[in-house]
């Protein structure tokens, strides 16, 4: 990309006009924006992320917990783990392709 004295270079009194300088400065405000909206869009997908990661996390410690109590009491059959990893990874798929995320 040029930047606006490589744009003016071959005539740098073009610069001094007033609707060049507003020119000027409405490209500096939309490069702000511009910029703003990247970097939003950035941590909005890390906050998503960081939720479905956290969602993954309290799975996890649920199905131990359930482990540990059904060995405890001996009433409850242990869970099924492979169909929680099953589910599991059905979940993390259906997270990746809604955020658009490759693994």
């Amino acid at each position: 990309m040029k930047s606006i004295n490589q744009i003016f270079r071959s005539n740098p009194n073009l610069l001094n006009e007033p609707e060049v300088e507003e020119l000027i400065e409405y490209i500096y405000e939309l490069e702000t924006q511009v910029m703003e909206h990247t970097t939003n869009s950035k941590y909005s997908r890390e906050v998503d992320l960081e939720e479905t990661i956290r969602d993954i996390f309290t799975s996890c410690k649920g199905i131990l917990v359930e482990d540990e109590e059904s060995q405890r009491f001996r009433e409850i059959p242990p869970p099924n783990f492979r169909e929680a990893i099953i589910s599991l990874k059905g979940y993390i798929i259906d997270q990746c392709e809604y955020y658009k995320i490759r693994l």
